[in-house]
């Protein structure tokens, strides 16, 4: 499993295994989507599973984003809304089934260089917001 987290309005967890306890992250990371051809403002998230095994995020709305969409994804810490990474992605499927969230999947797209790396040792607490400027 590994390398999973759970954003539940502002709270986020890690899963490092099916067999483990979710481990606390220690500071709130929180989602804003900008659908590149429809609309030119970001909309914002406070619940997602974001699984960087898969290289996939899925975000619980009631609204989803059409399949096939283009987004830039924003992951930040508020309030002062540090930027932690940008990431293209695309929908790739929409959950509608009543016994689970509904929400939309997401598939990250593109190089992300050393982005994707300084983002998650963020998130495995390896980095601390000090230790560099982003």
């Amino acid at each position: 499993m590994g390398n999973i987290f759970v954003d539940r309005g502002g709270e986020v967890y890690k899963f490092v295994s099916e067999n483990d306890r979710p481990v606390h992250v220690r500071f709130p990371v929180k989602l804003a989507v900008k659908i590149e051809e429809e609309f030119p403002e970001f909309f914002y998230y406070s619940d997602f599973v974001l699984n960087l095994n898969k290289g996939e995020v899925f975000i619980i709305t009631d609204s989803p984003i059409p399949k096939g969409s283009l987004l830039i994804m924003h992951f930040y810490i508020p309030p002062e809304e540090k930027l932690l990474g940008e990431f293209e992605g695309k929908v790739t499927g929409i959950n509608h089934d009543n016994n689970y969230p509904k929400g939309v999947f997401v598939e990250f797209k593109g190089s992300f260089g050393n982005e994707m790396i300084i983002f998650t040792d963020y998130l495995d607490e390896k980095k601390h917001l000090i230790d560099i400027d982003i």
